[in-house]
């Protein structure tokens, strides 16, 4: 599948791909993506946040949030 990004667009869908790293990976991906920065020279460029994404329950929906903050 080929696809299409203006040029000057292309920083910040780096930077939003990203962002997706805590959220979204699992620990063993996440110590791939930190020794892969570490091997560049780029540790310091993204924290990686071990054991918490959304499906281990440690982000949440708006609603989630507010209901844990009621407990």
């Amino acid at each position: 599948m080929g696809i299409g990004i203006p040029y000057h667009q292309l920083k910040e869908i780096i930077n939003g791909l990203r962002k997706t790293v805590n959220p979204m990976e699992a620990n063993e991906d996440k110590h791939r993506i930190a020794k892969r920065l570490a091997d560049a020279g780029q540790s310091g460029s993204l924290e990686v946040v071990f054991s918490h994404n959304y499906f281990t329950g440690a982000y949440g929906t708006p609603e989630q949030l507010a209901h844990r903050k009621k407990e």
